[in-house]
């Protein structure tokens, strides 16, 4: 942790894993198998990784997800089996989101409900994986604060500095101090800058249906108008605006309409 760059984001450790594991196994599409953990670095059931943005922003930490990667797969079969695991994981968690939030066209619904039912012994995982890929990448499912803990959930709560029961629209995460904020989805940036009380904020636009809204944010990394890729930094937890304590103001609106980021992130909290 103490070695990530929050301020540089690169491609280029991607481009590094996907070089190595290309020569060690044939596999091309390294973002697919770091962001879907394959690697296990950390021994994490979580559908993505963990430690996501600090393998996009530390030439150690890849050089260290390497030889891990290679430790837990001596054959692409053990790979395959993995990634039949994370495809079972990912098929189960759209369709409870989309019963819920409606999220996916008709099109996505019939391909991740066909999946569901699937023999997943006689199609190629990786291939599935790569295709629930193309749905999942911009949808804010990636926790935004890498090792985080919940300060404050969604829902009616007494406001902290104004002491009156108040709507909380978003779910509070805190984690070490400065740490660096990463985007739960592509996307497009919308707003950078200050926002009354929200302090500095920055909102993302993933499709037609999705934005994220990052607040009270300490350095903002990222400027509007910019393409925005899963996991790169863009910016520092921080206390602007009106905060008590420096932590991550954290929302997800679906057509501009609040909803639980938790039900987006709780895959990311089940297994701590």
């Amino acid at each position: 942790m103490q070695s990530c760059n929050s301020n540089n984001f690169s491609v280029r450790p991607y481009r590094i894993i996907g070089a190595e594991l290309n020569k060690s196994y044939k596999l091309t599409g390294s973002d697919l198998i770091i962001a879907y953990d394959l690697g296990r670095i950390d021994h994490t059931n979580d559908i993505y990784s963990a430690d996501l943005g600090l393998v996009i922003n530390d030439k150690n930490y890849t050089e260290r997800y390497i030889k891990k990667f290679k430790a837990n797969y001596k054959s692409s079969a053990l790979l395959h089996k993995e990634a039949r695991k994370k495809v079972v994981r990912i098929y189960k968690f759209l369709l409870k989101l989309h019963a819920k939030y409606r999220i996916l066209s008709n099109n996505k619904y019939r391909y991740v409900k066909r999946l569901s039912k699937a023999d997943l012994t006689k199609i190629d995982p990786r291939k599935e994986l790569g295709k629930l890929d193309e749905i999942m990448v911009f949808i804010p499912v990636m926790l935004p604060l890498h090792r985080s803990e919940i300060s404050s959930h969604y829902g009616n709560r007494k406001h902290p500095v104004q002491k009156r029961k108040k709507f909380h629209c978003g779910l509070d995460l805190v984690a070490k101090n400065d740490a660096p904020v990463y985007a739960a989805a592509n996307g497009r940036v919308i707003f950078a800058g200050r926002h009354n009380g929200y302090g500095n904020v920055v909102e993302i636009q993933h499709s037609s249906t999705f934005t994220s809204f990052y607040a009270h944010l300490g350095k903002i990394n990222v400027r509007k108008g910019q393409a925005i890729s899963r996991g790169q930094s863009i910016g520092t937890q921080g206390k602007t605006g009106t905060a008590t304590k420096e932590h991550l103001h954290f929302e997800i609106r679906i057509k501009k309409h609040h909803v639980n980021p938790y039900d987006f992130l709780t895959h990311a909290y089940s297994c701590h």
